[in-house]
């Protein structure tokens, strides 16, 4: 697998919940990743993107937020008119393993779903993944 610059990348976690943010904040630096930005749902994600100028290397959602729901930040990133925004990879977290939730996201050009529980190696994998695949 190719080598990916952990201290080097911009990670967005986004997540209504504070405890689960905590969690996923500190699974990613255990990774060695030192830019970490948080948002506490999509409307926030959208600013936090925006005062990055598009300048992240990975945003990891939940899906089950208010206000701008997870799905609705992916396809709000898709349409966004700078191709560096546009083409962000995103990961979404579940615990909708069959439901229509994952069908949709699916259709969104996610690079990946992280089920609950999540563990710092399946983080660390699919982080990893969608990286590579973004090239």
């Amino acid at each position: 697998m190719e080598e990916i610059p952990w201290k080097s990348l911009t990670v967005l976690v986004v997540d209504d919940e504070p405890a689960q943010l905590r969690l996923y904040v500190h699974a990613i630096k255990m990774l060695g990743v030192k830019r970490i930005a948080t948002a506490q749902d999509g409307a926030d994600a959208l600013a936090k993107v925006n005062l990055l100028n598009g300048n992240v290397d990975v945003v990891i959602t939940d899906v089950d937020m208010p206000t701008l729901d997870g799905i609705e930040l992916v396809k709000t990133l898709r349409a966004h008119s700078d191709p560096k925004t546009s083409k962000i990879p995103v990961l979404v977290i579940t615990n909708h393993r069959e439901s229509e939730v994952v069908k949709e996201a699916a259709k969104l050009d996610i690079q990946g779903f992280l089920v609950k529980p999540i563990t710092e190696a399946t983080l660390k994998l699919r982080i990893a993944k969608a990286l590579i695949r973004r090239g």
